[in-house]
């Protein structure tokens, strides 16, 4: 058999032209007339030189850009365009912060004796964050405390200067809460002063957090301080954080964070809400109805009871995913809008359907189908 191969093989390689194996480059001999060839970016043509056939000089190619999905406009193109929401939702929020003046947030940056912040720049973070939103309310005092488990009762002592006992609920312990043990102290709160209207964020800084992306980025300074963006434009109203649906307030702070610390890169925005939603799309329990269930749920607008028997990240990347739809087709504003209407007296389906013109038992079950349809076609 291997003789026999070989023989077949030796046939095979003269009955193959040996112009074949020509390397094509110009004033080479070609054979067949009107032939092209394209070579590392260039494209020949065999034309006739004389009685020969030769390769011309080539031209250069342009390579073939992919098509990138374009974004929707309204909810009436919303699910036939719904590929090209992520990169309008980011491009929308980078073009309002890059046209965005820089602002002088000024924290109060508070660090524990034994402590070290895993991210030493919050004022990058915090101001990017506040250039997204430039036209809107945002706190007069911002407290940040930096502490690990060595610091816990100095972080409680530090807090309850500012917070005391005016938080809204019952704030004792809080430090230690968030940072129980050496090898579970990576977390952080918000809290705002109800009288003195002082915000105040709990930043743990535990060996477990320094390889986390949220605490080397930024993206954690970043969440936190939108949370007190919302607060501020509920500041005078009659209502609180809790009429309005808890996958919008911890949603829209998620995609805050990754739009204001990835502005400049689509990829790492990319990479940053993978790392989001990799939980959601791994144990694939919600379907289209179980999605309008999340979001249209029974306490919206009184309180959070209703998300009290999900997991609790599902606020965050559920909520991401329809806050990114939001932006996509009224930019970053849109997400304080609402918060403005909520605070003039509107019910949050009012205030919805005041910026999107559309009304929100309309408009539910179309999120929920985009989402859905996003959640199905990854892997």
């Amino acid at each position: 058999m291997k003789r026999a191969f070989g023989v077949l093989l030796v046939i095979a390689l003269f009955l193959f032209p040996l112009n074949a194996f020509a390397v094509v480059k110009a004033g080479t001999a070609c054979t067949k007339l009107g032939a092209t060839s394209t070579i590392a970016g260039k494209k020949y043509t065999c034309i006739k030189s004389g009685k020969k056939l030769v390769w011309d000089k080539g031209v250069t190619v342009e390579p073939v850009k992919a098509s990138v999905p374009t974004g929707p406009t309204s909810f009436d193109d919303l699910e036939a365009k719904y590929s090209g929401v992520p990169e309008a939702a980011w491009k929308k929020s980078g073009t309002v912060l890059n046209a965005s003046k820089a602002k002088n947030v000024q924290p109060t940056v508070l660090i524990g004796p034994n402590s070290k912040p895993i991210y030493e720049i919050p004022q990058v973070a915090i101001s990017q964050v506040s250039r997204m939103f430039p036209n809107y309310k945002e706190v007069k005092e911002f407290v940040l405390i930096y502490y690990n488990f060595q610091d816990v009762v100095w972080a409680q002592e530090q807090f309850d200067k500012y917070i005391g006992k005016n938080g809204g609920y019952d704030t004792s312990g809080e430090a230690k809460k968030l940072c129980p043990g050496e090898r579970s102290c990576n977390s952080a709160s918000a809290v705002r002063n109800q009288i003195t209207r002082v915000s105040v964020v709990l930043m743990t800084a535990g060996s477990e957090s320094r390889n986390d992306r949220h605490f080397t980025s930024g993206a954690i300074e970043a969440h936190e301080y939108f949370h007190t963006i919302q607060d501020a434009q509920l500041e005078g109203s009659s209502i609180n954080n809790g009429m309005l649906p808890r996958w919008f307030i911890e949603g829209s702070a998620s995609f805050v964070e990754m739009a204001s610390i990835n502005y400049d890169s689509f990829d790492k925005y990319k990479i940053a809400k993978a790392s989001l939603l990799t939980e959601l799309f791994y144990r694939k329990e919600f379907n289209e109805q179980k999605l309008i269930q999340f979001l249209d749920a029974p306490s919206l607008g009184k309180d959070w009871s209703s998300w009290d028997s999900y997991s609790t990240q599902r606020v965050y990347d559920i909520g991401m995913m329809v806050t990114e739809i939001m932006v996509s087709l009224k930019g970053p504003e849109s997400i304080l809008e609402q918060y403005k209407y909520a605070a003039s007296g509107m019910s949050y389906q009012q205030a919805f359907e005041k910026v999107y013109g559309i009304s929100w038992a309309d408009a539910a079950p179309i999120l929920a189908k985009v989402v859905a349809a996003e959640y199905a076609a990854t892997p």
